[in-house]
C-alpha cells in the first residue's frame, strides 16, 4: 500500500532477521504490494463483465432456440450468428482468464511470501503452493484457496502484536471465494460438455436437441452469473487480505521501533 514505506535493509526494525519483543523471526522480509493489489482488482472486475457477457450469449441462444421450435420464424442466420456469439464469448473468456490468473497467481505468491515473514514460520501450503497449486489437474480447484486461507491467517486483524509471531484465524472471504469459483467453473464445464451434437433427423430428435441444448446453455449461464459474483468477491478479498497484510506490517514495525 502507498502508506506503507518500504522495509529497511535489515528488515523492520532492530537486527535483521529478529524483533525487539516476542520471538519473531521472520523467514524473509515484508514486501510492500505497490500496485500489484490494484491490477488485481481491475482484472478481476474486468472478469465479471466478461462472465455477464456470457450469460447474455448464452441466454440468447437459449432463446432463439425455444422459438424456432415452438413457433418458427427464426432463420438461419440467427442461429448462427448466436452460436457466433457463444464462441466469442468462450474466447474472450479464455484470453481474459490467462491475463487474470497471471496477475492474481503473482499477488498470491506475493501474499503469500508475506504471510510467512509476519508468522515468522513457513506455512504447510506455502508461497511454492501459491503458483503449483494451480496448475496441478482436479487439485487446482482446492489447493489455491486452502493455500490462501492459511496464508490469511498471518494477518488476522485480532492478532496481538506481542509476541509478533503466530496466525490467527484466516478469513471467511477466501472460502466464499473459493466455493463460488469452483462452483461457478463446475457448472460452466459441465454445460460445454453436455450441448449436444448436431445430428437431428426427425422432430423427436430436434425436441430432444432442444432440451439438451438449452439445459446446456442454461448450466453454462448459471455458471457464467457464479463467476461474476466470484470475480467480484474475489476482487474485495484482493484488498482485504492486502490492507491486512499492509497494516499488521507496520503496526510491527512501529511496535519494534518503539524504545
Amino acid at each position: 500500500m502507498a502508506g506503507l514505506p518500504p522495509p529497511p535493509v535489515g528488515g523492520y526494525g532492530g537486527p535483521p532477521g529478529h524483533y525487539a519483543y516476542g520471538t519473531y523471526t521472520p523467514t524473509q522480509q515484508f514486501r510492500p504490494f505497490g500496485g500489484l493489489a490494484t491490477a488485481a482488482t481491475v482484472f478481476l472486475g474486468a472478469m465479471a463483465v466478461v462472465a455477464l457477457f456470457g450469460l447474455g450469449a448464452h441466454l440468447n441462444r437459449v432463446g432463439l432456440l425455444e422459438r424456432e421450435f415452438r413457433d418458427g420464424g427464426v432463420g438461419f442466420d440467427e442461429l448462427a450468428d448466436a452460436d457466433s456469439l457463444v464462441g466469442a464469448a468462450a474466447v474472450i473468456d479464455g484470453l481474459g482468464l490467462l491475463a487474470t490468473a497471471a496477475v492474481f497467481i503473482t499477488w498470491q505468491h506475493r501474499h503469500a511470501v508475506n504471510a510467512d515473514s509476519l508468522a515468522g514460520t513457513r506455512a504447510a501450503l506455502g508461497p511454492g503452493w501459491a503458483i503449483g497449486g494451480w496448475f496441478i489437474p482436479c487439485a487446482n480447484w482446492l489447493l489455491p484457496g486452502m493455500q490462501l486461507f492459511g496464508a490469511s491467517r498471518a494477518s488476522d486483524p485480532a492478532l496481538p502484536l506481542r509476541p509478533a509471531a503466530g496466525r490467527g484465524r484466516g478469513s471467511p472471504l477466501v472460502v466464499l471465494w473459493a466455493a463460488m469459483f469452483g462452483l461457478g467453473n463446475a457448472l460452466r464445464l459441465s454445460g460445454w460438455a453436455r450441448f449436444p451434437d448436431d445430428d437431428v433427423s426427425g422432430f423427436a430428435d430436434l425436441r430432444e436437441y432442444v432440451a439438451d441444448a438449452t439445459l446446456a446453455d442454461r448450466m453454462v449461464a448459471a455458471g457464467f452469473v457464479i463467476s461474476a459474483a466470484a470475480a467480484i468477491v474475489a476482487a474485495v478479498m484482493v484488498r482485504t487480505l492486502s490492507r491486512w497484510q499492509s497494516e499488521r506490517a507496520l503496526a510491527l514495525a512501529t511496535t519494534t521501533m518503539a524504545p
